[in-house]
């Protein structure tokens, strides 16, 4: 019965509903119309029936340059704003779309893109996304990946707004797209909001459908990850994204982890609340982007002002306040961040080349800096050089003035003495939430007023630098000219004493500058505490007259940390010591006291010095309240100071060593180069080789005896490599390099038990990992290669890993032991063999030749007659000459300088002639061998000339290939007749067939 009464009740309520809304229209309806209301009703008739045009121009607008202006008067765009909110929405996503596709109109035919379906595998009759490619995505090496925020906005734009009212240039990403192109950079344009469509399912509503592969912005994402990312060419990419951007960042690096850390050297973002975005991922993976990630959000603060950081980026400002305007205000400051200006040189290869700080390393030669903040940033540049020309000229132009200007570079190099660890000052001055105690309130007393110092000797550098021709000095110069600087100085002048009234060094004149660092008269309490410190300090001198008369010797009073005040007795003291003498101390000559009074003082000056520092940090703490918001130009001051400082140091080193000032061009050609390191410690002047790379000839294969200089010559081309991309004159007559954007080197290789890896394992990861991450712009330092495993295993894997150098555009350097390694060099012509040169005298072999001999005693004249007489005796030339270095047993010779091994050495001597007779064995079988076979193998390295010849486009019109068969077949008869002169003419000489005839030795 219930069920029913509250059945029938509520068909009761509902009628009486319809009642009322029945009774109300036809109220309405019989309601009269005035003239006013019947035009505007017939006004919202003529706004529904208003037409949507499929273009822009039809609506009677277009882009003209990059901006939405009027067809006829060329104003700008204008939305006329109706009644009828619900017509102006559709009106308004109209224009919208039409702008969408106006954006990729541009994005197709202007950027040369081309759009892309997603999913990849889309039939025809499924609704699918899209995003734009770049046509060199599976062949460029750097890839930009520009992913924008959420709304309605779509592939290439950052906001529709700024679109429409301010053009395409702050409002899309063609800015963007132009810059990467510009940079060699591929390019992939993501469309994180296009996600779904509208199926008719039903009779009465559409359903809202997902696309595949897009139905959210992190799902897009990823799926470009899998399915365009991965799969390209590059191995560096970059990515840029803007607002929610960030979030989608975050899924591709958590689902990615691995590969997303080999191969994404930066991420820029605009904007991104990633405090938000980041707080469910993983602290391995915020650990991972904070590296190499930056977010550049909405400030009142200069562009790319530094704003501290958060759990998994960096935080700087986009110089505006606006959201939609951070993508375009910070662009220059995002693509220096992208492009970085600096190579890479890998964890291992800074160890291996000798850069990290420590004795007779590259750090320690260019060591010459005043201040902690220049020896920073030298240490951060010898790991990351520079890579633009530009900017390497900038600082080479200011080096050179420093060298020419003694006077000037002794004036910088004085200011830069006064100058400490400015980063710290700042720290200690950001603190929000600072801690109370005195010790802590001691370091900040400190801090203000070196602060204080270091803006009152600003000016003084600046009219230094003002003398100053380099463009670069000049710039930093304007950088200290900063108004803001002043206005710090005048509100720490304002409460801080100037004139210190102890200028003294030592533990106790330094509480007294702490005492009175704040102005007599700003504080009553705090000047009562410091008249009764003046008392205490006034019994204490009338203690030290009174000793010092009973005495009659010198006394002076000191304060130390562990007695508090004691009395010195300077001299030697034989006299008998007061009853109130408490404790004795005795230091060399002098004979230190403490009386129950002083004590008692020492005890009354720690209370007030306390409080003393107590109060003055209070007073501190609100100063420095007010300075902070004026604290940015410090972030600045810290970069000028650190690179005039670096600058100085370069300019010292170079002048003092006569460095030369290097060139850069597309090849490298030094001239004399000498090792840096040897150049300072050695203890003989070092010898010069010459270093010559180029694209024609861009490897070095090196042979020759252990200790010849084949490492020392490897680490000397990657360190002056490095010296004259960090901006570094180089101990060379001349120099000429190639810019570099990598260095890889293996030099010496360890097992590793943590791992479990042995040599061999560890040196074929790292060969890997060159392998894979190298550019056409690298530089390869590669020392005994596979030289940890069988000799046929490992020169197998050395030929096959120099085969795929050759193939590269890198410059590699290759030391080996492998004689055999050197035949790669008939087959690629872009490979040179070079041996280091020895004097070796043995009745196994002899090399003694007349021009190294006259060459080695210009160095070693003491010496070189009587080591010749010697028998069993190797000379080092460390002299690089082309060529291959002869086989001739230098091993053996080196061991047997040794006593202790000659039993061992007559027997490896025993061993070795008997492997010369086999190999002269096998050389009298093979002069058996018909000519014919012989004229196939030297018709095969004819062929392997002609391949090479059209494999790099050598050949290419028809006469040319004329011309080249006739050279050609000329060269194989000439090859033909002296194959037979050579087959005949074998005997038993060390020589190999064919690898020694003088014909192939000059092709």
């Amino acid at each position: 019965m219930a069920t029913r009464q509250t059945a029938s009740t509520r068909n009761n309520s509902v009628e009486k509903i319809k009642m009322k809304k029945n009774s109300r229209q036809s109220n309405i309806n019989e309601e009269p119309i005035n003239n006013a209301k019947r035009r505007r009703i017939e006004k919202n008739n003529i706004q529904k029936t208003h037409i949507q045009y499929d273009s822009l121009e039809k609506y009677g607008y277009h882009f003209k340059n990059d901006k939405l202006v009027s067809i006829e008067t060329g104003k700008p765009f204008k939305f006329d704003v109706f009644s009828d909110n619900d017509e102006n929405q559709k009106r308004y996503e109209s224009v919208g779309k039409l702008i969408d596709n106006a954006v990729f109109e541009l994005l197709e035919n202007t950027c040369q893109l081309q759009r892309v379906t997603v999913p990849v595998d889309a039939k025809k009759s499924e609704h699918t996304s899209f995003i734009f490619t770049s046509n060199d995505l599976s062949t460029a090496n750097y890839l930009m990946v520009i992913i924008h925020g959420t709304g309605v906005v779509r592939a290439g734009q950052w906001s529709r707004k700024l679109i429409i009212n301010e053009g395409l240039e702050v409002g899309s990403q063609m800015e963007y797209i132009r810059r990467a192109r510009a940079a060699g950079y591929a390019v992939i344009i993501t469309n994180t909001n296009l996600n779904s469509f509208e199926s008719p399912r039903f009779l009465r509503r559409s359903t809202i459908c997902p696309i595949r592969g897009s139905s959210t912005a992190k799902e897009h994402g990823c799926y470009v990850w899998e399915h365009f990312i991965r799969p390209s060419h590059a191995k560096h990419i970059c990515i840029m994204a803007h607002s929610y951007g960030g979030a989608v960042v975050l899924e591709m690096a958590h689902r990615f982890l691995k590969e997303f850390d080999k191969r994404v050297f930066a991420v820029a973002l605009t904007d991104s609340p990633m405090t938000i975005y980041g707080r469910r991922v993983k602290k391995n993976v915020l650990k991972m982007l904070k590296k190499r990630m930056i977010n550049w959000v909405v400030d009142t603060e200069e562009v790319d002002t530094d704003l501290g950081e958060d759990d998994c980026c960096q935080i700087r400002s986009a110089g505006h306040t606006v959201h939609e305007w951070t993508s375009y205000t910070a662009i220059d400051a995002i693509f220096d961040f992208f492009i970085e200006q600096r190579i890479l040189v890998d964890f291992a290869s800074s160890n291996q080349c000798g850069l990290a700080p420590g004795f007779q390393s590259l750090y320690s030669i260019l060591q010459a800096t005043k201040t902690k903040m220049g020896s920073r940033t030298l240490r951060a540049n010898l790991m990351e050089p520079l890579i633009d020309v530009n900017s390497i000229h900038y600082r080479q132009d200011a080096v050179e003035n420093l060298i020419d200007d003694e006077k000037l570079m002794f004036q910088i190099q004085t200011i830069l003495l006064h100058f400490t660890d400015v980063e710290r000052i700042i720290l200690a001055c950001i603190q929000e939430n600072p801690s109370r105690t005195v010790s802590a309130a001691e370091k900040r007393i400190t801090m203000i007023n070196q602060l204080r110092r270091i803006l009152d000797i600003l000016p003084t550098l600046q009219q230094a630098l003002e003398q100053s021709t380099s463009d670069l000095l000049k710039n930093l110069c304007s950088i200290l000219n900063d108004q803001r600087f002043q206005v710090i100085l005048d509100i720490l002048n304002s409460q801080l004493t100037i004139e210190q009234t102890v200028s003294s060094n030592g533990f106790l004149a330094t509480k007294i500058r702490r005492i009175f660092s704040i102005r007599s008269g700003f504080d009553e309490r705090l000047d009562s505490l410091r008249a009764d410190v003046i008392v205490v300090i006034d019994d204490v001198e009338l203690l030290e007259k009174e000793f010092s008369e009973r005495f009659n010797m010198p006394v002076r009073y000191n304060l130390t940390n562990a007695r508090g005040f004691s009395l010195e007795i300077i001299g030697e003291f034989k006299g008998i010591l007061p009853a109130n003498v408490i404790s004795v101390a005795k230091r060399q000559k002098s004979t230190f006291i403490t009386t129950l009074q002083l004590a008692h003082l020492s005890d009354r000056f720690e209370l007030l010095y306390n409080d003393i520092c107590l109060l003055t940090d209070q007073i501190i703490l609100i100063l420095l309240a007010k300075i902070r918001p004026h604290f940015g130009c410090m972030y600045r001051l810290i970069e000028a100071i650190s690179i005039i400082d670096m600058i100085q140091s370069f300019a010292e080193v170079s002048k003092a060593r006569d460095y030369v000032r290097p060139m850069f061009g597309l090849n490298t050609k030094v001239i004399k180069g000498r090792h840096p390191v040897i150049d300072l410690f050695g203890q003989q002047k070092p010898i010069a080789n010459d270093i010559e790379l180029c694209k024609e000839m861009n490897i070095i294969l090196v042979t020759g005896p252990n200790m010849s200089g084949k490492s020392t010559y490897l680490r000397q081309i990657a360190l002056l490599q490095i010296l004259a991309q960090i901006g570094c004159f180089v101990p060379a007559e001349q120099a000429r390099f190639r810019i570099i954007n990598e260095i890889f080197s293996k030099i010496r290789q360890h097992d590793n038990l943590f791992t479990g890896q042995s040599t061999f394992s560890s040196e074929i990861n790292h060969i890997a990992f060159i392998l894979n991450c190298m550019t056409p712009n690298s530089m390869i330092i590669l020392d005994e290669i596979c030289s940890s495993t069988s000799t046929n295993e490992g020169l197998a894997l050395a030929t096959s890993i120099t085969e795929t150098l050759c193939r590269s555009q890198a410059f590699v350097i290759i030391a080996t032991h492998l004689q055999q390694l050197t035949s790669v060099g008939y087959i690629y012509r872009n490979l040179a063999n070079y041996h280091f040169n020895v004097i070796y005298n043995d009745k196994i072999g002899s090399d003694t030749d007349s021009d190294s001999i006259n060459r080695l005693r210009r160095f070693h004249p003491q010496t070189i007659l009587n080591q010749l007489k010697e028998q069993n005796t190797i000379i080092y030339s460390y002299t690089l000459r082309p060529g291959i270095c002869k086989d001739l047993h230098y091993g053996i010779a080196l061991a047997s300088q040794i006593e202790d091994l000659q039993t061992v050495v007559e027997l490896a001597k025993c061993v070795a002639k008997y492997y010369i007779r086999k190999k002269e064995s096998i050389i009298n079988q093979m002069s058996n061998i018909p000519n014919l076979l012989m004229k196939r193998v030297i018709i095969m390295k004819g062929f392997c000339d002609l391949i090479y010849d059209v494999s790099n486009n050598t050949i290419q019109f028809i006469e040319q290939q004329r011309i080249y068969l006739e050279n050609f077949q000329k060269r194989m008869h000439q090859y033909w007749s002296i194959s037979s002169t050579t087959t005949s003419s074998c005997d038993d000489d060390d020589n190999d067939i064919l690898v020694e005839s003088p014909t192939i030795e000059n092709n």
